[in-house]
């Protein structure tokens, strides 16, 4: 026996078993339209945070997503950090993004914070300054 289904209701069947196939899969890979500049900061880390705010500090901060790297404005953004008197050890890391952009990562000691982790080790790929 066969069920006559109307035309539209099997349309709308096989649009929604593609639908759902097409979120379980894992995101393609940035085009070349979407992906950045090595000169172009990604992303902007703070690591190492335990109190402090992370908000209040990005607030602080020049150096914003988006934006060519400067290495005066990166100078002057890890002296604020330091300049805040909430960390005896601040670091800055530079690494390639995984969209062709630099990752900015600032690496924080927090002053007082109990058992602390020490700053990861810089990735093979990255540069400290």
């Amino acid at each position: 026996m066969e069920i006559a289904m109307p035309r539209n209701v099997s349309l709308l069947l096989l649009c929604g078993t593609v639908a759902t196939q097409s979120f379980a899969q894992t995101p393609p890979a940035p085009t070349q339209q979407e992906r950045l500049a090595p000169t172009v900061i990604e992303k902007v880390e703070i690591q190492g945070l335990r109190k402090v705010n992370q908000d209040k500090l990005r607030a602080r901060l020049k150096a914003k997503p988006g934006d060519v790297i400067n290495e005066m404005v990166l100078a002057r953004d890890l002296i604020t950090l330091q300049d805040t008197g909430e960390f005896p050890e601040v670091n800055m890391f530079k690494e390639a993004g995984q969209r062709g952009g630099t990752v900015v990562r600032f690496v924080v000691l927090e002053r007082n914070a109990s058992k602390a982790p020490p700053p990861p080790p810089p990735r093979p790929n990255s540069q400290q300054h």
